[in-house]
């Protein structure tokens, strides 16, 4: 309905808020009708209309009209009937008195506004709307526009020419025009009734509508005013507006401005006529400025339509009726409404820039869509295919006749069903592709789709041996060698699984290994037999602590937590591959797009629990026993993990896998696995060096097909060497490099290893963010030919260890601080701190400008952050300049070290020190939002830290006032 149109007319006196921009049409006559040659520039008039705005409602048979006029100089909108534009309609400017022009009061006696209709342009007005000469808009009427007495259209203005009001028609102004309200705005009801006309055409009015208007004086010989001065200027005076804004083509109330959607079938008008990329606001209505923008309107009617330009709107199929008002337009006999699809843009199944709408064939499988969706009505039944799909039911055999995207046949030349993905129901898919309920696929094992291949003896199913060959030589000594998936030759000598990493030379054991040898043989016995392979062996640090796979052995401190997401796209870390030479011969497992959520918890001071879990949300895989490649999705195993500190520098982590990945996509071990690792590494300065040496506990397992053994894995030492480096301190930027891997000492296949490297950036919230690059190493099943890392995490400061960095904090020759006395600061039992003579200490913290100044230094247990007590009447001090100065809205507590010890560790133990001084002086009584609190660890020097002096200096807590009171 018109409801949305109407809701959008206020009719609060600003036309240009009150009218959609779709139903005005601005007045661009140069120079405008009436101004003399002389009148300056600067000037604007107030009945120099600007922009003419109309709707027309159907559902009640009312005109809406809208007069705008310019603003003034200032940007203040200049009210109707000040001819100036001064901003005063009851008196001349200067300049209009100098061009002997009058301003009338309001509508002066002379003044006039009149809109005329030609509903069928025969240059007679059927209808006549204004005020002719009058003080006041209450004269504001609708009259017959063939007045007496000489019938003269544009001559109506004059009061002579107006007659009496038609019957049934009638015309209202809300109000009258003033400062607030400085447009002329007014609505006619009853235009249906004109001269007999019962309906209106809304489906073409630029060929049945002419729309004149025009405003002036007839008092003042025109100077400054659109005027009518005699009959022989009055055609050319008065502004004709096309009647775009009475559009409505479909008929369904709603003028075409503002109808997004002609033909009712919930495509955009603007996608049916090909000029949707005119459409910049993405409203599905183009406005005046975006159609001037397309250079396709040109009348210069801020519409678009086939009347401008030449321009054709695509009619698909021929009809004649354009798409944009066609419900079928690809003639089909499936509604465009069908076939649009749920979202926004159109539906466009077979991707080929051409949407559903507009193709006999949607999905391009050579059956038509009316063939497809044989009762045409838009749903997918029974007895149907989908002709949105050129494999409805998911087999990689297309549904028609032509083969097209990742199909490898069609239903339609083999003969089988295309709603049944296994068509002789012997458990095998028809094509390629496996799906639920098939354990296997016709395509893969070369199995005719048509006869059950399935042999059944003693309640076991024997799947055929695949039946693909490969000749080599010629003549009498050509011969057939067996071929893996159907592309792979087996005639050259055995064929292994393994990875893509570059060549190594491989070894096969060491006695030096024994130890590990008689651990795995024992944790063996209590793990059951493992029936999968997992081809990613890439695990994120338990709890971020470390860095890639590297474990650090520090623990997460109690209570505190770390989380983390990463993802790793790992190209190629199983293939098929030459035991003689490595040489590879065909992809199993292509890649992974693999995502890694984990988190840990320090449920101890020395121990923390971490999960980890894999999901790759795109995995692309290559049977060993078929040529053809799938692509998935798969979850990992969830690995739980337990990190124990035995002591500073060393630490053990053991984890279990839970089963929970795919095995088939070679992401999942099959059954619980296991593992402990040893972690030791230790900061040489900006430097981190830590060593990981574990075993991997699990069964054995073969991957067996065509009667080869393709690979064969069981229990496994893991290792990992690693080196982190603070190279920028201020914005705590990390280069890193992880060389890390697992051998069985079997042989190379069964030894993959991995060399990561990449940088890390850490924020000052605790937020840490990695980008890297790795390259297998050999050719171990999971090593792959890259892996890119991209990772985002939360992991608190690591703890200080008690390096010699945090000495006790002395002055500069080695000596404890005194007071001004000499003797040694110390407390009471609850009594003001004294000096050795008895005297009290004088206040040891004042205010200078916004700094709280401390006369002695906080000192701090050695490596922690607990103030000793003979620092307690510092702080105390400041408490009570706190509490004497209640203007002080906030201070921020810094903590700063010297340059010894790691920078990690510093920085650590800075905010955490800063942190004390804070609780200590809310027990004191200070409001905590009062105080915040910055660790800068070493980051800010008072002066070089060239001595232990200089040291001593920088070692410090300080306070800066950060907010008053104004």
């Amino acid at each position: 309905m018109i409801l949305g149109i109407l809701a959008a007319i206020l009719f609060s006196g600003n036309v240009a808020n009150d009218f959609p921009g779709g139903a005005c049409m601005s007045d661009t006559s140069v120079p405008d009708v009436g101004l003399p040659s002389d009148f300056p520039s600067s000037q604007i008039s107030g009945f120099d209309i600007k922009a003419v705005c109309y709707s027309y409602d159907t559902s009640n048979d009312t005109l809406y009209v809208g007069l705008q006029t310019y603003n003034d100089a200032n940007g203040q909108a200049v009210i109707f009937g000040d001819a100036d534009g001064d901003g005063n309609a009851s008196s001349p400017s200067t300049t209009l008195v100098d061009l002997l022009g009058n301003d009338l009061a309001d509508l002066g006696g002379g003044e006039y506004v009149t809109v005329a209709i030609d509903l069928n342009k025969d240059n007679t007005p059927d209808l006549v709307a204004g005020v002719n000469n009058t003080t006041s808009l209450s004269g504001f009427q609708a009259v017959a526009g063939n007045a007496s007495p000489d019938n003269n259209p544009f001559l109506a203005p004059l009061a002579r020419f107006y007659g009496a009001a038609i019957a049934g028609v009638s015309a209202t102004v809300p109000f009258f025009p003033s400062s607030t309200k400085p447009h002329l705005e007014f609505s006619i009801s009853g235009i249906s009734n004109v001269n007999g006309y019962a309906s209106l055409d809304f489906a073409n009015p630029d060929s049945s509508f002419r729309f004149y208007v025009s405003a002036g004086s007839i008092d003042d010989d025109g100077i400054a005013e659109d005027y009518f001065p005699n009959s022989a200027t009055a055609m050319s005076q008065a502004k004709l507006m096309k009647a775009v804004a009475f559009k409505d083509v479909d008929g369904d109330t709603i003028n075409d401005f503002l109808d997004t959607d002609n033909d009712n079938d919930g495509i955009c008008d603007l996608i049916e006529k090909n000029l949707v990329s005119y459409d910049t606001n993405g409203n599905c209505i183009l406005s005046a400025s975006e159609a001037a923008a397309s250079g396709k309107d040109s009348d210069g009617d801020g519409d678009i339509d086939t009347n401008d330009a030449g321009i054709a709107y695509p009619d698909t199929d021929g009809d004649g009726t354009a798409d944009y008002l066609d419900t079928d337009s690809d003639a089909d006999g499936i509604s465009d409404a069908s076939e649009k699809g749920s979202g926004t843009t159109p539906r466009d199944s077979d991707s080929d820039g051409i949407y559903d709408f507009r193709e006999t064939d949607s999905d391009g499988d050579g059956l038509a869509d009316n063939i497809e969706d044989a009762d045409k009505d838009g749903t997918l039944d029974s007895n149907e295919t989908d002709p949105t799909k050129f494999d409805s039911d998911g087999d990689g055999l297309c549904d028609g006749t032509t083969v097209v995207f990742s199909c490898t046949g069609s239903e339609k030349a083999k003969g089988t069903d295309p709603r049944k993905v296994d068509t002789d129901g012997d458990g095998l898919c028809d094509g390629s592709i496996v799906v639920s309920p098939c354990f296997n696929s016709e395509g893969n094992l070369k199995t005719d789709p048509l006869v059950s291949n399935i042999v059944t003896t003693s309640g076991s199913r024997v799947i055929p041996t695949p039946t693909g060959t490969q000749s080599t030589g010629s003549g009498t000594n050509a011969t057939t060698s067996p071929i893996l998936g159907g592309d792979v030759d087996t005639s050259q000598g055995p064929v292994r699984l393994q990875g893509s990493g570059c060549s190594v030379v491989g070894g096969s054991g060491s006695l030096s290994m024994l130890f590990w040898w008689l651990f795995l043989l024992f944790s063996v016995g209590f793990v059951p037999k493992v029936w999968g392979v997992n081809a990613d062996l890439y695990r994120n640090s338990s709890d971020g602590l470390g860095f890639f796979t590297l474990e650090s052995e520090e623990p997460l401190k109690k209570r505190e937590f770390s989380l983390g997401l990463s993802q790793h796209i790992v190209n190629r870390p199983i293939e098929l591959g030459t035991t003689r030479t490595g040489a590879s011969l065909d992809g199993v497992v292509n890649y992974f797009y693999v995502w890694q959520f984990w988190g840990a918890y320090g449920l101890f001071e020395n121990l923390d629990l971490g999960i980890n879990f894999p999901v790759s949300l795109v995995t692309q895989i290559e049977d060993v026993n078929s040529s053809q490649e799938r692509n998935g999705s798969s979850v990992g195993d969830i690995r739980l993990n337990a990190k124990w500190e035995l002591f500073r520098k060393v630490a053990l982590l053991s984890y279990l896998q839970i089963p929970s990945g795919n095995t088939d996509d070679f992401f999942g071990e099959g059954s619980i696995t296991g593992g402990l690792k040893a972690i030791a590494d230790t900061d040489l300065g900006a430097h981190q060096i830590g060593v990981n040496l574990g075993v991997n506990a699990r069964g054995k397992e073969s991957v067996v097909s065509s009667g080869i053994t393709l690979l064969e894995v069981g229990p496994s030492m893991t290792w990992s060497l690693g080196w982190r480096w603070l190279f920028d301190r201020n914005h705590q930027w990390y280069l890193a490099s992880n060389f890390w891997g697992q051998t069985d000492f079997q042989g190379v296949a069964t030894s993959p290893s991995e060399w990561d490297w990449g940088l890390q950036k850490r924020w000052e919230e605790g937020m840490e963010g990695s980008l890297g690059m790795g390259f297998g190493i050999g050719k171990g099943y999971g090593a792959p030919t890259y892996r890119i890392i991209l990772g985002l995490s939360y992991v608190p400061e690591r703890k200080a260890h008690g390096s010699s960095f945090d000495k006790l904090r002395m002055s500069g020759h080695g000596e404890p601080l005194k007071t001004g006395h000499g003797e040694p600061l110390k407390t009471g039992h609850g009594e003001p701190l004294k000096t050795g003579h008895g005297e009290p200490v004088e206040p040891q913290a004042k205010l200078e400008g916004k700094e709280i100044v401390i006369l002695q230094p906080v000192h701090f247990e050695t490596n922690r952050a607990v103030i000793r007590p003979q620092s307690y009447p510092i702080l105390n001090s400041v408490a009570n300049l706190l509490k004497q100065n209640q203007t002080i809205l906030k201070i921020r507590i810094e903590g700063h070290t010297d340059n010894e010890g790691p920078d990690r560790l510093n920085l650590r133990l800075s905010q955490e020190r800063a942190e004390a001084v804070k609780a200590y002086l809310v027990k004191q009584g200070i409001t905590d939002s009062r105080l915040q609190t910055r660790g800068w660890g070493e980051s800010h020097p008072q002066v070089l830290n060239a001595s232990d002096f200089n040291k001593a200096k920088n070692r410090r807590v300080e306070f800066h006032v950060m907010e008053v009171e104004k």
